[in-house]
């Protein structure tokens, strides 16, 4: 039986601890401060991904919530990557805006931006 993984943009129950814990340690945001994740957080909209109320992935975007979207700090626990329990997962109903094109994630191992698939997450590690 698979897990049962939720997905929420509930900025309440989003794990400062467990975000920034990755974040800083991670290639992309190597070192930043605490203060600036909360900053970051509080000015985009964030996905949390749960399973038993344990934040296990996490995703915000920048967006003008028109026809822009930015997915930034995109990451998976490592114990929760591979299986692609999460993958495919519908976050339709929380896109900034249904008219928006789909969202751009840059990523420094490929070393270029590309348009994601609208309305769905897929977290890979």
């Amino acid at each position: 039986m698979k897990p049962e993984f939720e997905i929420s943009t509930d900025a309440a129950r989003l794990d400062l601890e467990v975000i920034h814990g990755f974040l800083r340690t991670s290639y992309w945001a190597e070192g930043r401060a605490r203060s600036v994740v909360e900053r970051s957080i509080r000015n985009s909209l964030c996905f949390g991904a749960y399973l038993a109320e344990r934040q296990v992935a996490f995703a915000r975007v920048v967006s003008d919530r028109a026809v822009f979207a930015y997915l930034m700090d995109v990451f998976v626990v490592p114990e929760f990557r591979g299986p692609g329990d999460l993958k495919g997962r519908d976050a339709s109903s929380s896109r900034p805006s249904r008219s928006s094109r789909p969202p751009r994630l840059s990523t420094g191992d490929k070393g270029r931006s590309r348009a994601l698939c609208p309305g769905r997450i897929s977290a890979v590690g």
